[in-house]
């Protein structure tokens, strides 16, 4: 775990944080996520060096609209349900006007926090948690296929895939999404995991600005699912059997989803049985927040 973290150090200090505060919080957070993915090192550090990161003491909104970030996001926000954090892998489908057709271009991947209200554990499991989608979106984390004239992609941010039909004798785009409460649920419980590799810092750190920054988490707040709190709760139960787990993660940063989906239906002995598990937790979505989704 030493060798993770002077690696998370010195990626760190190639991005150039402003200050101790910052490079501290950072250095934190990549550790987190090099030891959830540690064979996959290299990937996760040169996202985190190509993420840009927004930060400021305003509403997510707000900090989309200062920066003319054009992303769909609702403001939802109330007193016990706040938005801390968004983020964008960096996937675009653009329309060509020179080809007449839809073609495919790569941003950097982006993640925006809020500090507004926001304590320096809930921050830290925000950034993590978003870092996390961009970490399993980035292998084959778009596909673009045509249909005639027509055009269907996708953009995956982890289990979750979200497709669009563009049809283009009526030049409609409709949008589908599939597993995005599944891999929400996946990835709050991976969060939760992160943050419990970074609270064991304290049993081999020794550089007291860590040290210091480690001091100001509540490790009580940090053990605690954060964001579609229902959902999790009533999944962590297929979480806690290793084999499940282990189905589900396997090939979740290299986007094999069907592989996914066919062990786990083995493990339940059932050929449906992930579509029966994303049934129920779509509707535990609608029954709880009152979202429904198309599929």
């Amino acid at each position: 775990m030493k060798g993770l973290y002077q690696l998370a150090k010195m990626v760190v200090d190639k991005k150039n944080p402003i200050s101790e505060e910052i490079r501290t919080f950072f250095t934190a957070a990549l550790y987190g996520m090099l030891c959830k993915y540690k064979n996959y090192a290299p990937l996760v550090c040169d996202l985190f060096l190509k993420t840009d990161i927004y930060m400021d003491n305003k509403p997510v909104k707000e900090i989309l609209d200062d920066y003319e970030i054009d992303i769909e996001f609702e403001d939802e926000d109330t007193e016990d349900n706040i938005t801390f954090a968004v983020s964008n892998p960096g996937h675009i489908f653009v329309y060509d006007k020179e080809t007449d057709s839809i073609k495919y271009e790569k941003a950097d991947p982006f993640i925006i926090c809020s500090l507004k209200d926001a304590t320096v554990s809930s921050l830290l499991n925000s950034f993590c948690h978003e870092l996390n989608h961009i970490i399993k979106g980035e292998i084959n984390g778009y596909s673009l296929h045509n249909i005639g004239k027509d055009y269907e992609y996708y953009i995956r941010t982890g289990l979750a895939h979200y497709v669009y039909l563009y049809k283009y004798d009526e030049d409609t785009l409709t949008e589908e999404q599939q597993f995005p409460y599944v891999d929400e649920a996946v990835n709050c419980i991976q969060t939760t995991e992160i943050m419990q590799d970074i609270l064991k810092l304290k049993e081999f750190v020794d550089d007291p600005e860590m040290l210091e920054f480690l001091d100001t988490l509540d490790s009580k707040e940090l053990a605690i699912d954060h964001g579609y709190d229902e959902i999790v709760k009533d999944f962590r139960g297929l979480w806690s059997i290793e084999e499940v787990k282990k189905a589900i993660e396997e090939g979740l940063i290299d986007g094999d989803i069907d592989h996914t989906i066919n062990k786990f239906n083995k493990l339940l002995g059932d050929q449906y049985g992930f579509w029966k598990m994303n049934d129920i937790i779509d509707n535990l979505a609608y029954i709880y927040f009152g979202e429904e989704i198309n599929e």
